[in-house]
């Protein structure tokens, strides 16, 4: 698999969003339970292709984060964002998974 070049991938100049990212997620961690337990469903969509961060580490820390309410779909070949991947037919499927979800789940929503 061939990776993007940290020039393409990299967003800020510092490291200071890397930072308050990774203090996060060690708090994350170390909680005992779910941190948002709101009635609200959640999508989170996670790709084995991930070349940012690790699926199975995603899948692990969303779950926790977002509790039984999340649905969790893990793509194959996509890359970190999963509706801007290497091929149309890549993002048209994360896009379809996105549109079928709020379609299912829009009633549930609670404002």
């Amino acid at each position: 698999m061939e990776s993007r070049s940290a020039i393409n991938t990299l967003q800020t100049p510092d490291f200071d969003f890397a930072t308050a990212a990774t203090q996060v997620q060690r708090k994350v961690m170390r909680k005992k339970k779910q941190i948002f337990p709101g009635k609200m469903p959640g999508l989170l969509l996670s790709s084995k292709a991930d070349d940012t961060l690790k699926g199975a580490e995603t899948i692990e820390r969303g779950t926790k984060i977002f509790g039984k309410k999340v649905s969790i779909l893990e793509f194959v070949h996509n890359l970190h964002d999963v509706s801007l991947s290497d091929t149309k037919e890549l993002d048209d499927d994360a896009l379809n998974v996105i549109r079928n979800w709020i379609e299912h789940h829009a009633h549930q929503v609670e404002c």
